[in-house]
């Protein structure tokens, strides 16, 4: 919910000259105050700053959310945050003006705040990663933003931008969190059945820096990587070609053999678009989260690499290191390429932009809930060209994501160049021409020792545990569930059934494929039950309703969690993982 009123503008701001300096008001207190040419604003109330942060704060103690402010002004906002007792489960304080003085008073109360923080724009930059890593622990809590009186008086344009990119934010975040819900079954299902070949396959992490100082060249399935078909063939002479499953289509159908193909797209229509009628037979990077059709009928060699986002395959194999695959195979492959030590590469397709409403190019195959055609724009970001090209949410979600990876790169033993000339700009990856690169006649190849691709006993007995686990968890929850529906009954919850329902949770938190693997495909439910939790354990005391308050949410995601385990055992492709096994130990 927001309550400001301004919207969002999609153009670039001209901001003129100003000052904020600090002064002292009529009751002794510091406060910031902004002029330009045209008007002077103090950032707090003149006469009382205590009083108007009381009267501005008041109507929303009673309210369970986080709440966003846009302005700090003097500070005292904080203080009447801490020292008044209120619902508000988070605080987050976007500063927009980085010359607006925090003073030390100030900072030294944060210190020490569980529930309150504060970010600070840099030279008119708003810390928009540190803002969304801030609020996804949030998520599924209603989540309000509102404007620190005064500040609206300011520089009006600038401060439609910052909302802008909070909404953009928050926008972002929802759409990851429909991911997860999305995925939620298939994350678990998908690294289970490829747990099968985990213990045959080699592993990414043992090819560190095996292509150092080489030339690699990501095709991506962007518009404009149609039309660059003949510059792919020439530079493949002298690069190592990285394919994301998306452009494999295209590529093959102008006799353009990739070096390597990545993905880790888990539904079952990646595979039946990108791989299915697509006769590929080299070498396949794979997520561990990957659809399993596309490791088990890929005839090739075949890299695995454990991802973060899921706990069954570091469950079984607790010796791998797993890695942060993104929200996009692309993100993911560039990652990839870093790691394996290129020194320049190449990005084809990378446009994170559409082309008269075009998402992919032409003979990509169309993938998960994308229609090439008919793509509405969301918003406009600067393009390469150095002007402006429309884009979707989701397209600027992924062009967040290489803003941040390539941050992280040593940019003294790489560099990144897009193709894309009205493709996104990139930070840190300037745009280049192909008659502007030294187009190489020849590579270096480099001899990769790879195991085949077979199903071990090792993998099935550790698959074989995993869904006795699920098995022993579902009683267990099952259990726990009648015990409440009888503890409904009766309207009083005494200290004696918290304390039950308490031991109950430890009981079930004690089993290592909840904590490990189901928790962490639910996060985006057990994160918003969890801060209901933390604001009542705050509390010297319980009445009732809070302890009935507590019931009702712990029943809540004893249900979720019954229902998502159920979501996984009723699937067909794990029934019939559960008849293989059962096959296997018969014979």
């Amino acid at each position: 919910m927001y309550t400001s009123s301004i919207h969002t503008i999609l153009r670039k701001v001209t901001y003129m000259p100003y000052t904020i300096a600090r002064e002292v008001n009529q009751e002794g207190n510091i406060i910031n105050v902004f002029s330009d040419y045209k008007k002077r604003v103090p950032l707090n109330s003149i006469s009382n700053s205590v009083s108007e942060m009381d009267q501005f704060l008041y109507p929303h103690r009673e309210q369970v959310k986080v709440m966003i402010v846009l302005g700090i002004g003097n500070g005292e906002i904080v203080k009447n945050f801490i020292n008044n007792p209120s619902k508000i489960i988070h605080m987050i304080i976007i500063e927009p003006y980085s010359e607006v003085v925090i003073g030390d008073e100030i900072k030294a109360m944060l210190v020490h705040a569980n529930h309150i923080t504060v970010l600070q724009s840099k030279d008119r930059e708003v810390p928009i990663l540190d803002f969304q890593s801030i609020l996804a622990k949030f998520i599924g809590v209603d989540i309000e933003l509102h404007i620190h009186p005064n500040y609206e008086k300011t520089d009006l344009d600038f401060l439609k931008e910052v909302i802008s990119q909070l909404k953009n934010g928050l926008r972002i975040l929802k759409m990851n969190q429909n991911t997860q819900q999305l995925f939620q079954k298939d994350w678990l299902i998908e690294p289970l059945l490829n747990l099968k070949y985990s213990y045959s396959l080699s592993l990414f992490e043992e090819f560190k820096d095996k292509f150092k100082g080489q030339r690699g060249v990501l095709v991506s399935a962007g518009p404009s990587a149609s039309k660059l078909i003949p510059e792919i063939k020439e530079l493949q002479k002298g690069a190592h070609v990285f394919a994301v499953g998306s452009v494999m289509k295209l590529l093959l159908k102008n006799d353009i053999t990739p070096d390597f193909v990545t993905s880790f797209d888990s539904a079952d229509i990646n595979y039946e678009a990108h791989f299915k009628e697509y006769s590929y037979n080299g070498k396949l990077i794979v997520g561990s989260i990957v659809n399993s059709n596309i490791l088990k009928y890929h005839t090739g060699d075949a890299i695995l690499v454990p991802e973060s986002v899921e706990g069954i395959t570091s469950k079984a194999r607790p010796d791998l290191n797993t890695f942060y695959s993104g929200p996009s195979v692309a993100v993911f492959t560039l990652q990839v390429m870093y790691y394996l030590g290129f020194s320049e590469i190449y990005l084809i397709g990378q446009d994170l932009a559409l082309e008269n409403n075009q998402y992919y190019a032409d003979e990509a195959a169309e993938g998960e809930f994308v229609d090439k055609n008919n793509k509405n724009i969301d918003l406009y970001i600067d393009n390469n060209a150095g002007g402006k090209s429309g884009t979707t949410y989701p397209l600027y979600s992924f062009l967040q994501s290489f803003n941040q990876l390539v941050k992280l790169f040593d940019l003294n033993k790489v560099r990144v160049y897009n193709l894309a000339k009205y493709g996104a700009k990139i930070d840190h990856v300037p745009y280049i021409s192909y008659e502007e690169i030294k187009v190489r006649t020849q590579r270096e190849e480099v001899a990769l020792n790879l195991n085949p691709k077979v199903v071990t006993s090792e993998a099935l007995n550790e698959i074989s545990i995993i869904v006795k686990e699920l098995d022993e968890l579902h009683n267990e929850l099952r259990r726990i569930k009648a015990q409440l529906v009888r503890f409904s009954k009766n309207d009083y919850i005494s200290d004696g059934k918290l304390i039950e329902m308490l031991e109950m949770l430890k009981a079930i938190r004690s089993m290592p494929i909840l904590e490990d693997v189901i928790l962490n495909q639910i996060s985006f439910i057990v994160n918003r039950i969890n801060n209901v939790f933390e604001f009542l354990l705050d509390k010297e005391q319980y009445t009732n309703e809070d302890k009935k308050y507590i019931f009702i949410e712990f029943f809540k995601l004893i249900q979720i969690i019954i229902e998502h385990v159920e979501l996984i055992m009723n699937d067909t492709k794990f029934m019939e993982l559960r008849k293989e096994l059962k096959n296997e130990v018969h014979s």
